[in-house]
Parts: C-alpha cells; sequence; structure tokens
C-alpha cells in the first residue's frame, strides 16, 4: 500500500489541516484505497480517524468524530483529552540548559518564558513551511 501525504496551500501558506472544536487532523491521501484519510493529531491515548472520497467528505467524517468522541465521553463521565494539552517536556544536555539559563537571567525572564518565546519565534518564522517541505523532499524523494 503506497500513502502520499497531502498538503493544502492557504493563504499565507498554512498547511492544510482540518480544525473544529479545537482539534486538528490531518489529511492524507491513499492510491490504493483512492480515498483521503487522517487522524486526529496529538491525541496520545485516543485515536479519532476518518475518510473520504472529497475534502468535503473528509471535513463531514472528521466533524462527525470528534462529535461521537465528545458525545461518548459525556456519556461516560469522562474528561475529554485534548490534543496537546499546553505542556512539553524537553530533555535537553546540561551545556544547553546553561546556556538557555544565563541567556533568560540576562533577559529578566524565567526559563521557560525564554524557551516559549524562542519557539513561538520559529513556528512563527516565514521560512518554516519551506524548510518543512524542503525537509520532506529530501526524505520522500518528491
Amino acid at each position: 500500500m503506497q500513502l502520499y501525504l497531502v498538503t493544502f496551500v492557504y493563504k499565507e501558506n498554512e498547511m492544510g489541516n482540518l480544525k473544529y472544536k479545537g482539534y486538528i487532523g490531518s489529511v492524507e491521501y491513499s492510491e490504493e484505497g483512492d480515498c483521503l484519510f487522517g487522524k486526529v493529531l496529538g491525541m496520545s491515548k485516543d485515536v479519532i480517524s476518518y475518510e473520504g472520497k472529497t475534502i468535503e467528505e473528509l471535513k463531514v467524517d472528521f466533524e462527525a468524530g470528534i462529535d461521537i468522541y465528545l458525545e461518548s465521553c459525556k456519556a461516560r463521565g469522562l474528561e475529554p483529552r485534548k490534543a496537546y494539552s499546553g505542556t512539553l517536556n524537553v530533555r535537553l544536555n546540561p551545556e544547553i540548559h546553561n546556556k538557555i539559563a544565563n541567556a533568560a537571567q540576562e533577559t529578566g525572564i524565567t526559563i521557560n518564558a525564554y524557551i516559549k518565546n524562542a519557539l513561538e519565534n520559529v513556528v512563527n518564522s516565514e521560512n518554516l513551511t519551506n524548510k518543512a517541505q524542503i525537509t520532506y523532499a529530501k526524505h520522500h524523494k518528491v
């Protein structure tokens, strides 16, 4: 079975993920099944998957999957998991940790705030999409 990653480009080079009620879903294509499919991203213990022959069918199945998940959680008295909690543990070597701590102290902010600012700068960089596409092309012979 051969799978392809399908990236849709919207205004301002936004990646084509589906978004609904705070959840983000991937969009992929199966040549063998001749269909689009995906799963909700960042769900570590639960899986919400969906498929469709068209983008519209994919969106409908994606939204229905999330609605069913939320209804199921409510019926069982469980708190639905969110894709990402906002907490991220990162392992660093001591030298980098030290450099970050010093830089944070020099700027008068916490290490957490320093790392958060640095990551936001990288993620918001206009070149991020281009870097990701170049990396993908190198690894997938596009």
